[in-house]
């Protein structure tokens, strides 16, 4: 090889290195990171428990008591309905509790959940009242699956115009017990 060829690569190495660096270096480099946090003026999204808000009413659902749920529990969850507005009001709250088996490891489609409870609830709030509802479900966890709890609220005056709104995955519940890995 030529001096003459060696320093075209040389030259040509240099270029692409200082374009790389000048579209992906601030990220690299850290400045990037520092820079997005000043711009967010140091607000921090943190994701917390689910809330249902529909027409002035917040729903919170989960385990009574802190319980640990382990396969064959019978759960029981806390309702916990909160009325923002300043009239009393009726809600119907529809609770859904489905499960999915573990899937194979062969399997490349995920397992279909299926439908274990559905119980629909009534309740009057007064204005800024809050109620706290126990709800049994009766039915025990299946093993090596998971679980999740949906909620559904339809509002007795909203709902002759608006149809119901979509399920809210309110808690996920793993009794899925993986094997110990081999020694």
């Amino acid at each position: 090889m030529k001096a003459e060829d060696i320093s075209k690569m040389t030259s040509t190495a240099l270029m692409t290195l200082v374009i790389v660096l000048a579209a992906f270096g601030p990220g690299l480099i850290g400045f990037g990171a520092a820079d997005a946090a000043n711009d967010l003026g140091g607000n921090v999204t943190r994701i917390g428990q689910p809330v249902l808000r529909m027409g002035g009413i917040e729903l919170r659902l989960d385990p009574a008591d802190g319980q640990t749920l382990t396969p064959g529990d019978e759960p029981v969850f806390t309702l916990t309905a909160f009325n923002t507005k300043g009239k009393p009001t009726t809600v119907t709250v529809e609770t859904l509790m489905t499960f999915s088996r573990k899937p194979s490891r062969l399997s490349r489609n995920p397992a279909m959940p299926t439908e274990i409870r559905q119980s629909p609830l009534t309740l009057s709030i007064g204005k800024k009242e809050t109620r706290i509802v126990s709800l049994s479900t009766h039915t025990k966890l299946p093993a090596d699956s998971r679980v999740d709890v949906y909620l559904r609220a339809t509002n007795a005056e909203e709902e002759r115009s608006n149809p119901p709104a979509d399920l809210i995955r309110m808690l996920s519940i793993s009794t899925i017990v993986d094997p110990p890995a081999p020694q």
